[in-house]
């Protein structure tokens, strides 16, 4: 079996540490099988640390990772995050660079970040979920340019919030027709281990949501570390492909020129 790492940020990324040949170096000696970088695209108004990628800059590390590593995958994606007033620039920027693969998330409501607490202040957990979950599936209907979802439950990471079970039912009336968006769409789901790293004891997205999606008919799938920093390279990527392989999926979903390939797992 391959291992392919879905979801990375080097230091192309505003919030990457580590240059792309040293991330390559890493996951090879892991026993990946290939990387695809997904640098942020984060459009904002007055944002200090999002914006364009230097798409000639992190074309050319590539290339140069690409030559180093001959029998290593080499993906070149993007993370494009939602942002309602700058839908525009996000998808130009999108379209203007040629890439492998695309990640559509959604990080900011508000302008308040989903993670730290700053959009759940004075809100119970019911709340903030369903909030999070309504603006989701809002910004997802509105993503034109993507090929997969990051994240889904992403708010499950918030550091203000309980740890606690996630109960499918409890949100069905925003998943359910978020994951039939995605199906009837051609998009996929991914599996993100971060969740793991975050305090969420499981990655995202949640043993029930990946189980729906499949059941509902979702095979498009891929698995990401979401690494900003070398020791979270690569991490619990085979502990994942074993949670996708027990939901049901029999491939993992690879992209070339945003071409889809499903690989079987056996």
């Amino acid at each position: 079996m391959k291992y392919y790492d879905y979801h990375c940020h080097s230091n192309i990324s505003f919030d990457g540490r580590t240059p792309i040949a040293e991330i390559c170096a890493s996951v090879i000696k892991a026993g990946g099988s290939g990387v695809t970088f997904t640098e942020h695209i984060e459009c904002a108004q007055d944002f200090p640390h999002g914006g364009l990628l230097d798409w000639q800059q992190y074309h050319s590390e590539i290339e140069q990772a690409r030559k180093m590593f001959p029998d290593f995958s080499v993906g070149m994606g993007v993370e494009a995050g939602w942002q309602p007033l700058m839908q525009p620039q996000t998808e130009a920027a999108v379209k203007a660079g040629n890439y492998d693969f695309v990640l559509g998330s959604l990080h900011y409501i508000d302008d308040l970040p989903i993670y730290n607490g700053a959009f759940s202040e004075g809100k119970t957990l019911k709340q903030a979920y369903s909030e999070y979950f309504a603006v989701l599936l809002a910004a997802v209907s509105e993503m034109v340019d993507f090929d997969v979802l990051a994240h889904i439950d992403l708010i499950r990471r918030d550091e203000q919030l309980p740890k606690v079970d996630f109960i499918y039912n409890d949100y069905a009336d925003y998943l359910d027709p978020l994951l039939k968006q995605l199906i009837e769409r051609g998009k996929g789901l991914e599996v993100n281990t971060g969740g793991w790293r975050c305090g969420c004891y499981e990655p995202h997205p949640a043993p029930e949501i990946l189980r729906r999606y499949r059941k509902l008919g979702g095979e498009i799938i891929t698995c990401g570390s979401d690494s900003h920093v070398p020791r979270s390279l690569f991490y619990r990527i085979k502990d994942a492909y074993g949670l996708i392989e027990e939901a049901g999926f029999k491939y993992i979903s690879l992209f070339e020129h945003r071409q889809l390939k499903q690989v079987p797992f056996k």
